[in-house]
Parts: structure tokens; sequence; C-alpha cells
């Protein structure tokens, strides 16, 4: 088992020649718990992390034992996990982390520096409806101890709460302040950098699915042969063709409406906006994971929240072994 803890707290002074003057206090405090199980030379690791923008004292009111035991069961399911399945399937994805999926294959599209230069596959889509109409996307830098919410963004502008997309019509792009000049929109709180020697961009915060109405368990109905997506892993997107691939750390079968074997080795593959429209459910148990999350651009790293609720697609390319 290893153990990676994290405490910091710095202070954000934002002077501009607009007149602005403000500070900025930012906590973050976080445990991370990364077991490992082996059995006759088989090998399975879990992961559960704790914490958010918030101060030591957040510990005393949390479970690091329950979230330690909760990785360790994970590292021992996985030891009997075999080939995903492959092809063009139904999917389900989890709820909290496996908002990564809306981060890269549509957050990075929405913010302002794409769309100005028209490089993002969503340039000059506004008022058109890109997904499914069960599809609200927030992008939030005020969400409660999120890992990518401030009091101001990096030019001085308070955070505040975008609706990008409402009912799977764009509605809103991620503007800072000098792509926003340039678009003649005003900023959206996005414009963001890692330190005070780097120049302001167009950034997310805490991106994620909104709500929907569905009960989760219900998500799995109906499917025959399908895969749940229990946690994802890293992923990329090329943001002006909106093509995407995922690995999936921990996955199981789907067969006859239940889970079944878990599953090893599977990515998911696909495009933004076809993966989008085929939502086709969405749970009423949102989470917003607050611990992880760090977003690279232009050689930039930036702390960021990601999340969703149960979400289920009609259909989302599967690499793993022939059914």
């Amino acid at each position: 088992m290893r153990i990676d803890y994290l405490d910091e707290m710095r202070d954000v002074l934002i002077g501009t020649s607009e007149g602005v003057f403000v500070l900025d206090r930012q906590y973050f405090t976080s445990i991370a718990c990364v077991p490992t199980a082996l059995s006759n030379g088989k090998r399975g690791s879990g992961l559960a992390t704790l914490g958010g923008r918030v101060g030591s004292e957040y510990f005393a009111r949390v479970s690091v034992e329950d979230a330690a035991k909760a990785a360790a069961l994970q590292a021992v399911r996985l030891l009997d996990a075999g080939p995903a399945p492959a092809g063009a399937m139904p999917v389900v994805i989890a709820p909290g982390w496996g908002g990564v999926l809306i981060h890269e294959s549509l957050g990075h599209a929405l913010e302002a520096d794409g769309i100005r230069r028209g490089t993002s596959i969503l340039a000059g889509l506004q008022g058109t409806r890109i997904a499914s109409p069960l599809v609200r996307v927030v992008d939030d830098g005020r969400w409660p101890n999120g890992r990518g919410s401030f009091t101001f963004d990096d030019e001085g502008t308070p955070a505040q709460r975008t609706v990008a997309v409402d009912q799977g019509v764009l509605q809103s792009y991620l503007v800072d302040k000098q792509n926003g000049w340039l678009m003649t929109q005003r900023s959206t709180g996005n414009g963001r950098r890692m330190t005070y020697r780097n120049w302001p961009l167009p950034r997310m915060t805490n991106t994620y699915i909104d709500n929907g109405t569905s009960d989760p368990g219900s998500l799995l109905s109906g499917i025959t042969k399908g895969f749940y997506a229990a946690e994802l892993g890293g992923g990329s997107v090329e943001t002006s063709s909106g093509n995407f691939n995922f690995a999936v750390r921990e996955g199981y079968w789907i067969e006859n409406g239940k889970l079944t074997r878990p599953a090893r080795g599977a990515v998911l593959v696909g495009n933004s906006l076809l993966t989008m429209q085929r939502i086709e459910g969405i749970g009423n148990d949102l989470k917003v994971e607050l611990t992880r999350g760090m977003c690279g651009k232009d050689g930039q790293l930036v702390p960021v929240g990601v999340g969703q609720p149960t979400v289920r697609f009609s259909s989302i390319t599967v690499g793993g072994a022939a059914l």
C-alpha cells in the first residue's frame, strides 16, 4: 500500500491595469491510497482519494481507513479480471471520475482560443444542438471544495458557473479576457495560468455533466451485452476532429442487465459529437471528483475537477477481446 499526502496553502495576488486588485487564498489537502494485490503471478491495483480545497481538519470528519479498505477491495477484484469485450456496444460509465470523458472529449473544444482560431470542432456551433437533449454540461469555478475552484481567475474575474450545453444545445464557450475581447464576448472567469511567469489561457475549472432523472441502477436494464466503466484512466482528444480514446482502469461486462465479469485492458474509442448524441440515460447521482485532476495545455498544468452522474451511451467502441 502506497499512501500519498499533500497539504498546501497559497495566496494568489492579482493586480491589473484595469484597476483590479484582489487576493485569493487557496487551500488544498489530499490523501491517495494506492494498494497492490498479488496472487499466483497476477497483479491488481486499486485507488482511493480523499480531500479537496479543504484544510487538514477535513480528515477528522472522514475515514481514511474506509477509503484504504475500498481501494484494497478494488485491487483484489481486479486480480480475476479477464479480457474486455470488443466492438461497438452499449456502455455505462460510473459517476465521478468518469467525467474525465466530458473534460477531454468536449471541454477542451469549448475553450475560446480554439474557437477564435477556428481549430475547435465546436467553432461556429453556438446555438446548435451538439449532444443528446438529456445533456447539460456545466463548468463551475465555485463548486464547493472543488479541485478547480477559486474566488477569482488569474485575470481577476470572479469565478462563475457557466452552463456550456443545455438540453444538448451549445450555449457558451469558456472565455478568458484576451480571447473574449477578440471575439466580442465577455470573460466567463476561465483565464488561468500555472504561475505568474505564464500567460493566462482559457482553461476549464470543474467541468461536469449535470444530474439527470434516471435511477442509476435502471441504466443497466435491457443491455444484453455491454460494458461498464467503473473507473477511467488516462485519455486524450484531438480538438479539431473530436476523436478521443480512454483507458479503463476498472471495468465489467454487462450481461442481461447485470454486472458480471471484471475486465482489464479496455479502451474506449470514439468521436466527441457522435458520442454525446448517443447518451440515452443520465442518473440522478452526480458526483464531482474533488481530489485529482491536473490538466496540461501549452506546457502549463492547472488543477481541475471533473464529474458526472452515471451515464448510459447507446454505443461506444470498446477495444478488448472479440466477443
